[in-house]
């Protein structure tokens, strides 16, 4: 198995970096939320994989921290959950969010995810609940508290709104507004908008 690449990032795109390891280029697809939008061009990195062999297809994961790929192949083993769906949900929130939808059977978070529908809500509630609880890392009731529930639901989806109104990509949109979010529990919408424009420029 692929544990890990320690290399030289040499390309950076929505979704997927190319790895140089002593003149090898390892394409590999990472999820935005977190991962991706910590990426820096040109400089060592260091990623977690997830090593995927089929018929059609050789795939290769990639993830910032141990605890993101802990997850992913989490995410995996549910019934139904391949690594492409997986890698959307993680791309769509932090795991640390997926952990308190998932204790708290938040089916209407959960559906807000693209290509989540009721049942497969419904379905990772069932296999993941018990097992994220247990993890030694995840902080999920510390960030219910942390983000009230007004906060998490509409509050963040009015910032997102605005962004898209403003011609924003909707995953960066939601990415940025959620950094946002855990970072200023209590900002109204129109904090959660400017803090998430300036970090959209630094990127």
């Amino acid at each position: 198995m692929l544990a890990y690449l320690d290399g030289i990032l040499t390309q950076v795109q929505p979704g997927i970096c190319v790895v140089d390891i002593h003149g090898v280029g390892f394409l590999t697809q990472v999820p935005l939320a977190q991962t991706y939008a910590e990426l820096k061009l040109n400089e060592e990195i260091k990623l977690y994989t997830h090593y995927y062999v089929r018929d059609d297809a050789v795939n290769i994961y990639g993830f910032l921290s141990q605890e993101e790929r802990e997850f992913f192949l989490l995410l995996i083993s549910v019934t139904g959950i391949g690594p492409k769906n997986a890698l959307n949900m993680l791309s769509f929130t932090s795991p640390n969010m997926l952990c308190s939808w998932l204790i708290q059977e938040d089916v209407a978070s959960l559906k807000k995810i693209p290509g989540v529908g009721v049942k497969t809500a419904q379905r990772l509630i069932l296999e993941l609940k018990s097992k994220v609880s247990n993890l030694s890392w995840a902080q999920p009731e510390a960030l219910v508290s942390a983000v009230p529930a007004a906060q998490s639901n509409s509050l963040v989806d009015e910032a997102i709104e605005a962004m898209l109104s403003l011609g924003y990509d909707l995953r960066q949109a939601r990415i940025q507004v959620l950094k946002a979010a855990e970072a200023k529990p209590e900002a109204n919408v129109e904090t959660l908008i400017k803090d998430a424009l300036q970090q959209m420029v630094k990127l």
